[in-house]
């Protein structure tokens, strides 16, 4: 949708509805905020909801690019993409780093991995006490 509205051939009438939708978007987009300003729907709470999150948070600048923020200005728009971005370095309800082995970096609590099925079921698969490498 967001490349169709940019493309200079397409038939406007369908632009305008693509647009009242992004528009409409962003405006549910805020209506999902929590205590931590980058809520979702509870739908996308699922195994893997870094990536519902993460594409929240590009519609959000891709719709200011559009200048179809809905009811919300710029600027607003801008600083919720930056929230949704956020919660990936702690501003989440658990304050933690999604991001792996970030202590050097300052974030004291990171993962030291993530669960993936190639690691095996074992319950210390690996970790900072038996990390072997």
């Amino acid at each position: 949708a967001i490349t169709y509205i940019q493309t200079p051939q397409a038939t406007q009438s369908i632009v305008a509805n693509m647009k009242q939708d992004v528009s409409n978007q962003v405006n549910y987009i805020f209506s999902t905020n929590d205590l931590y300003r980058n809520g979702l729907p509870d739908w996308a709470y699922h195994w893997g909801s870094n990536l519902p999150r993460a594409a929240t948070g590009i519609f959000l600048l891709n719709a200011v690019k559009l200048g179809e923020t809905g009811s919300h200005s710029v600027q607003e728009t801008q600083q919720h993409a930056q929230d949704f971005l956020h919660f990936f370095h702690g501003q989440n309800p658990l304050n933690m780093v999604y991001l792996t082995n970030m202590a050097s970096y300052g974030g004291e609590h990171s993962s030291f991995q993530f669960y993936h099925a190639w690691y095996g079921d074992t319950f210390n698969a690996y970790s900072l006490q038996n990390f072997i490498g």
